[in-house]
């Protein structure tokens, strides 16, 4: 053996094995990727998502509505897919508009600004950011926007509400001030809503959704909440209620299908392929039934109305037929809606604008829905 190989195999190769086993070791040291609490998987490290800044002061919020619980029937079908901010009355006299900020850095990806057509006089901002390939973030019934963001899109409201990209994509740094809100000129409120493609929420018939072209909303539909650390995060949840704050300490679902049950949202077509809205006299679809954090019994919607039945049976309990007595906003008698289940993915509606629940379900004058 010549003395370059024997120099090499009893000094050169023991220090090169040394120092593989060193570099093992330091990676193994690294800290593990910790999956969000809101997502499903965990994620790889260019994926994960943490928020390590306040979107908004929650001393300033009176109560956060869950996701799943807005609305839900008709138009306002895809507002389930967000969480409501309801600020304070006080603090919007007193100091007029309260702050929003970005959770993470972010880029502006779209945005509209439009003119509301049930006020002509207000206008409102919706800001649409990238967090990163999977995840979304959506500020809805925004009143000012920065100046940042103004200097590349636009001053002037349109009358639609369509988005569009602005010219030019611009960053923000976590904690930086994206806009100003008192939300809707009446109710004083606005929306987030948020995507993470790595979430897959769970419905009756999953395919419905994912033909539809807003079906990605609640198929990922996010609580932007769970992907604080835990002090932050339980300062939001504390906020949560249909009515008032402390109702639930969780964020909702945008699924309230049940399975077997009379939860969740139904549908005229019995083809999978359609989620628009669509009407027949008094009937509307789609119609969403389903118990609140106030544990109120929404229906939503019939003549173009959403009923709240206050300690009502829990949709969630109802596996063969249920008769709601239906009352207004004011409390007084508003007739009856009754329902019949028909198989696993099948309902019968019959609604009356007056009078009391009929002793067994109409043979006539109902309407068939699906999931």
């Amino acid at each position: 053996m010549s003395r370059t190989r024997k120099i090499f195999l009893f000094i050169a190769l023991p220090l090169v094995i040394v120092f593989v086993l060193v570099a093992v070791a330091a990676q193994r040291q690294k800290p593990g990727v910790t999956s969000n609490s809101a997502a499903s998987t965990a994620k790889t490290p260019d994926e994960e998502v943490v928020f390590t800044h306040q979107i908004f002061d929650p001393t300033q919020v009176s109560s956060i509505i869950p996701l799943g619980e807005l609305n839900g029937g008709g138009s306002e079908w895809q507002a389930t897919t967000g969480v409501v901010i309801n600020i304070k009355p006080a603090v919007v006299a007193a100091e007029g508009m309260i702050n929003v900020y970005a959770p993470t850095e972010m880029t502006l990806e779209s945005y509209s600004y439009h003119r509301d057509p049930r006020s002509p006089d207000s206008t409102d901002w919706a800001l649409i950011f990238r967090v990163n390939k999977n995840v979304t973030l959506k500020y809805d019934h925004i009143t000012q926007a920065s100046e940042k963001i103004v200097a590349v899109t636009t001053s002037t409201p349109k009358d639609r509400s369509n988005e569009e990209p602005p010219r030019t994509k611009i960053k923000f740094a976590a904690g930086e001030i994206v806009a100003r809100t008192h939300g809707t000129k009446l109710a004083k409120n606005w929306n987030i809503y948020m995507t993470d493609a790595s979430i897959t929420n769970k419905f009756v018939n999953q395919n419905r959704y994912q033909k539809s072209q807003i079906g990605y909303r609640f198929i990922n539909g996010a609580c932007p909440f769970n992907y604080y650390e835990s002090a932050v995060k339980n300062s939001y949840l504390a906020l949560m209620g249909a009515t008032e704050a402390g109702q639930s300490r969780d964020c909702g679902n945008p699924s309230k299908d049940v399975a077997g049950t009379l939860s969740g949202a139904w549908f005229f077509d019995q083809s999978d392929s359609n989620t628009d809205e669509q009407l027949d006299g008094n009937f509307v679809s789609p119609l969403a039934i389903y118990q609140d954090s106030a544990n109120r019994v929404i229906i939503d919607q019939i003549a173009n109305t959403q009923f709240r039945i206050e300690g009502g049976t829990d949709p969630a309990t109802v596996s063969t037929e249920k008769c709601y007595q239906l009352t207004d906003q004011a409390s007084r008698a508003a007739g009856y809606a009754y329902f019949k289940l028909v198989g696993s993915s099948q309902m019968q509606l019959a609604y009356g604008a007056s009078g009391s629940c009929p002793s067994s379900f109409p043979a006539t004058g109902t309407k068939n829905y699906y999931r």
